[in-house]
C-alpha cells in the first residue's frame, strides 16, 4: 500500500484527497480513502511539543473501509503539511545518521582536508 494526497482542481479552488495506491491482482489501481477538502493540514491535531496525530476523520475513514495503515505511511503522505520544525525532525530520524558520500581511503582524506585545513 502507498498513500499519497492528490491535489485538483474543481472550479477556482484546490481541493485535496488521501489516497492509496495498491496492487488488485492484476495491475496497480487507486481509491479514494478521505477527501481533505481544501487544507490537509486541517487533519493534524499538534499535542504541544513535537506531538500530533491524525484527525478522527482519518482513523475512521481507514476503518469504515477496513483498511490498515501504519502510522509511517500517513507521516510521509502529510510530511509537507506538517509544521515545518516538527517535519524537520521526523526527516532526521528517516534519513539516518550514516555518511552523506561513501568512504574515503586514507589518502583520499588526507588529499581534501589539506583545503579544508591549510
Amino acid at each position: 500500500m502507498s498513500l499519497y494526497i492528490r491535489r485538483t482542481s474543481e472550479g477556482c479552488h484546490i481541493h485535496y484527497v488521501l489516497r492509496e495506491s495498491y496492487w488488485n491482482g492484476s495491475y496497480f489501481a487507486a481509491r479514494t480513502i478521505l477527501d481533505l477538502g481544501m487544507d490537509p493540514s486541517d487533519h493534524i491535531v499538534y499535542t504541544g511539543g513535537n506531538g500530533f496525530y491524525f484527525s478522527d476523520a482519518v482513523e475512521e475513514a481507514f476503518d469504515r473501509m477496513g483498511l490498515e495503515r501504519e502510522t509511517e505511511d500517513l507521516e510521509k503522505a502529510f510530511l509537507c503539511y506538517l509544521d515545518p520544525h516538527i517535519r524537520r525532525i521526523i526527516e532526521n530520524f528517516s534519513t539516518g545518521r550514516g555518511p552523506s558520500h561513501p568512504p574515503w581511503d586514507p589518502e583520499e582524506s588526507a588529499y581534501r582536508q589539506r583545503f579544508l585545513h591549510p
